[in-house]
């Protein structure tokens, strides 16, 4: 592999464009394909997950005790099921994929990088996945923005031109027809139920290759041979999301359980309208509140996962 004369950063990813040129033209829009770049990666992250130490990052974020435990394995067509570390070899085993949050110091690094020098906003997860050969992800579009990077073996990606759903609340199946599986209706963020993926592109990733999907890009993928990436997900920032929280932080703080104004009584519709109406009132972008909320959504991910590394059980 060849080496670099000097510390990586994250304009090195690209060979084509600028990251300001990226952001322009790709983010919130389109997917793009990055050359590979496995000394950049290597250099990025120090090292990453590898194929022989890929399940350590699983372990750690399953078992952090800030973190909630989400690891899945993908056993065929639109069956996705939680899983426990221990589970996953025997899936692998049986041809099958498992995917789910990873805690990794240079993985960590690397989505710091991409946040900071990209300049762009939401919370970030870190993520893996590694499939046997064969069919790993059946047509779906998640709710997050996704940087994906090869690590080993080769992996072909489907993916529609154009976003199916623009600033999707979260990731939904596609039927075989092409159409939105809405059988999950209890947050319901598509505005037109019939409308259906059309025109896909091909792309197969290889070792040291990258490639950022949109929010609300369809996409399907099939491992070629035994293959593990990682991915750095970005929740895009939603209007709402900032209310909801910016509302929380004014009146009891980020963490009070104030209850769904759907299922609260007179009293307290009438209490928390007439709170909000107030609020309203001295409501700014400099106002506290929503400074706070900004803040969670747009969390610094290196002080979120150092968290980790620093104060380990």
């Amino acid at each position: 592999m060849p080496t670099l004369d000097k510390t990586a950063t994250i304009a090195d990813l690209f060979s084509d464009i600028t990251p300001d040129g990226f952001v322009e033209r790709y983010w919130n829009q389109r997917w793009y394909l990055g050359a590979p770049r496995p000394e950049v990666i290597e250099s990025l992250t120090g090292g990453g997950p590898s194929l022989a130490t890929w399940s350590e990052g699983f372990r750690r974020a399953y078992s952090w005790r800030d973190a909630k435990p989400r690891l899945f394995g993908l056993l065929g067509a639109r069956q996705v099921v939680p899983i426990t570390p221990s589970q996953a070899d025997p899936i692998l085993a049986a041809g099958r994929t498992v995917i789910g949050a990873i805690l990794d110091r240079g993985v960590t690094r690397l989505a710091t990088l991409l946040k900071s020098e990209l300049g762009i906003p939401g919370a970030v997860e870190t993520s893996a996945s590694i499939s046997a050969p064969g069919e790993a992800a059946s047509p779906h579009y998640d709710g997050p923005h996704i940087f994906v990077f090869q690590v080993a073996g080769k992996k072909q990606w489907n993916l529609s031109r154009e976003r199916l759903i623009h600033n999707p609340k979260l990731g939904r199946n596609l039927n075989p027809d092409g159409t939105i599986d809405l059988s999950d209706a209890s947050e319901n963020d598509v505005e037109d139920p019939g409308v259906r993926v059309g025109e896909c592109d091909s792309v197969v990733l290889e070792p040291g290759s990258w490639l950022y999907v949109p929010a609300g890009t369809v996409h399907s993928t099939v491992a070629l041979d035994k293959s593990l990436s990682f991915m750095v997900d970005v929740k895009p920032t939603r209007f709402d999301q900032v209310v909801d929280r910016a509302f929380r932080h004014a009146h009891g703080g980020a963490g009070s359980e104030l209850p769904p104004l759907a299922g609260a009584g007179p009293e307290w519709s009438r209490q928390i309208l007439t709170a909000a109406a107030k609020w309203a009132e001295e409501l700014s972008p400099t106002h506290p509140a929503v400074e706070s909320a900004w803040n969670d959504l747009c969390a610094d991910l290196g002080a979120l996962q150092t968290s980790f590394w620093e104060n380990r059980a």
